[in-house]
């Protein structure tokens, strides 16, 4: 559900012309708290699967919870997107 919702917002975020930086911070903000529920989980590895291998923990799931989000973090911070909402945000106050 989380990167249904960030997948809105960056969408919000291109076609958006003013206040990109509150878009940007809506976006960071669900990101944030998956990367913070997946260092959790991360830590509680050890659950009761009661022999159902649809509740089996992945060892891929770090990766979906903690290494992508922090990868969109980065690429929504990077000096190419910060140039980005600048120039908008400059040519729309003009």
């Amino acid at each position: 559900m989380f990167y249904a919702f960030t997948i809105f917002f960056a969408f919000a975020l291109i076609y958006q012309r003013k206040k990109r930086n509150m878009v940007r911070f809506a976006i960071t903000l669900p990101l944030l708290l998956q990367i913070a529920y997946g260092v959790y989980q991360f830590f509680q590895r050890a659950g009761e699967t009661f022999g159902n291998p649809y509740l089996t923990i992945s060892p891929w799931r770090p990766v979906w919870t903690i290494l992508i989000p922090c990868i969109w973090i980065a690429v929504l911070y990077s000096p190419r997107m910060n140039d980005f909402c600048r120039r908008t945000h400059e040519h729309a106050t003009a």
